[in-house]
């Protein structure tokens, strides 16, 4: 379990931003998800920054995608942004 796993968030009029930092791994992913879950209610775009994230765990990653298509239907899909967006974002 990544311990040192955080989310920062900071929301704007049009706009959610959540900053992750520390090691992404499947208790993580999951932590993500109920964060996406929360601020969709508020139905505004939510974009994830990536920069801040050291580790990052195959497991975690296919955790995220995994249970994120699952309840992709219930809400909107977060746009990532950062240099490990590619690894941890939803890929059709």
């Amino acid at each position: 379990m990544a311990q040192n796993f955080k989310i920062h968030s900071r929301q704007t009029e049009n706009s959610i931003h959540l900053n992750l930092a520390g090691d992404f791994d499947g208790n993580s992913a999951c932590e993500l998800l109920h964060a996406i879950e929360q601020l969709n209610r508020k139905k505004i775009p939510i974009f994830i920054n990536t920069e801040g994230l050291h580790r990052i765990y195959d497991f975690g990653c296919e955790v995220f995608k995994k249970k994120l298509c699952l309840v992709n239907d219930r809400f909107d899909t977060p746009v990532f942004v950062g240099r490990h967006q590619a690894r941890i974002a939803f890929q059709n």
